[in-house]
């Protein structure tokens, strides 16, 4: 099962999720919404995120805190955090 069909079934909030995308799709842009809006993360959890470093941060949703970001090569790797919903 892809991701993206994954992403669409009951979620089951996790305390870390791992977003390493192959390179070229933008695929971040589609995942990093569903996991927002499907409440796959836990508040406090956190969310590792991989991209071409020419991308630079990915686009987060309102609720999460980038806690940081660098590259490394050709990489950008960002760090985030879910804050408490209200």
């Amino acid at each position: 099962m892809g991701a993206a069909r994954y992403l669409r079934t009951p979620a089951k909030a996790f305390d870390i999720a791992f977003l390493d995308p192959p390179f070229g799709t933008n695929a971040l842009a589609e995942y990093v919404p569903m996991l927002d809006a499907g409440n796959w993360i836990k508040p406090g959890g956190l969310v590792y995120l991989e991209n071409e470093r020419a991308a630079g941060v990915p686009a987060l949703p309102p609720l999460w805190e980038l806690l940081k970001s660098k590259s490394a090569g050709e990489v950008g790797y960002h760090l985030a955090r879910i804050t408490a919903r209200v």
